[in-house]
């Protein structure tokens, strides 16, 4: 057997928007950055002028490309806009407030926040629909932009992020709130090309730690509550 290839993959939170600033559910709505997310993106982008990267890729949404385009710049790399990379969308919940919909739907919400893959919001995206072209886009522009010493950059929403992580750790869809609300916005990960997962994830080149993620994908298991399409 070949000696296995692995491939530095920085993970990069787009700059947040004026909705995620109000908590406002935001969805596949194309905004762009406040300015609060143009500051973390300026940091994300000086943080990032020292790594050696072959690509930044980045969703082709504002807030994404704004992002994208000053890390791309920062360390004199292209950017490559992918369509499949937006965020999940949550049809009629993108703009209302979280809690409007937590007080209107309480237990769908909940089982939402549990297990994103259990519910479809109403117009909105299943989990999986999600994934699948998320990892479909992403696994062959990971395998095509990465070389040998050169890394690459990851640009996305908060929701794909957590999808990415769950995808390359191999985390349950439970795990994706908790991956989008305390795991750093840049993450550094060791991703195998041949089996594209993530081996190792650290901060920084300093601090590699190992993962330890859940045994197994998620994929294949039965879900302990059925999907719920939600309806007004």
């Amino acid at each position: 057997m070949g000696k296995a290839k692995y491939a530095d993959v920085w993970l990069v939170r787009a700059g947040c928007t004026q909705w995620d600033q109000e908590g406002r559910i935001v969805g596949a709505a194309d905004l762009p950055t406040c300015q609060a997310g143009l500051e973390a993106a300026r940091s994300a982008a000086r943080t990032l002028s020292e790594e050696a990267l072959s690509a930044v890729l980045c969703a082709d949404t504002e807030a994404a490309q704004t992002t994208g385009r000053l890390i791309a710049e920062a360390c004199e790399t292209r950017l490559r806009a992918l369509n499949d990379l937006g965020e999940m969308g949550l049809g009629l919940w993108e703009g209302t407030l979280a809690c409007d919909i937590e007080g209107r739907c309480p237990t769908i919400y909940r089982q939402w926040k549990n297990d994103p893959s259990s519910v479809i919001p109403p117009e909105g995206e299943a989990f999986e629909d999600a994934l699948n072209r998320v990892r479909d886009s992403l696994g062959p522009a990971i395998a095509k932009y990465a070389k040998a010493g050169q890394g690459v950059a990851i640009v996305v929403g908060p929701t794909v992020f957590g999808i990415i992580n769950c995808w390359l750790r191999k985390q349950p869809p439970s795990d994706l709130w908790k991956i989008v609300d305390q795991t750093q916005s840049l993450q550094r990960l060791a991703v195998d090309l041949g089996t594209m997962t993530a081996v190792q994830a650290a901060g920084s080149r300093e601090d590699i730690a190992a993962v330890h993620g859940s045994a197994g994908s998620w994929q294949g298991r039965e879900n302990t509550i059925p999907v719920r399409h939600w309806r007004r």
